[in-house]
């Protein structure tokens, strides 16, 4: 988890040096912020089967 929040974080920053340097429209910037999107919906869908499977515990 620590591994995957680290991740996001790098990406947030190498998106935001892109951004700067060339643009938010850029190629490079656009396809770093499509990254962290994937990055970040994994991060939601892991929290999302650690409540599910917290659930069933809490209800077994």
């Amino acid at each position: 988890m620590i591994d995957m929040d680290m991740n996001i974080e790098v990406k947030r920053q190498e998106m935001m040096m892109l951004a700067e340097k060339h643009g938010l429209n850029a190629s490079q910037t656009v396809k770093c912020s499509q990254e962290l999107d994937s990055l970040l919906n994994h991060l939601q869908e892991y929290r999302a089967s650690c409540n599910e499977n917290t659930r069933e515990l809490l209800c077994s």
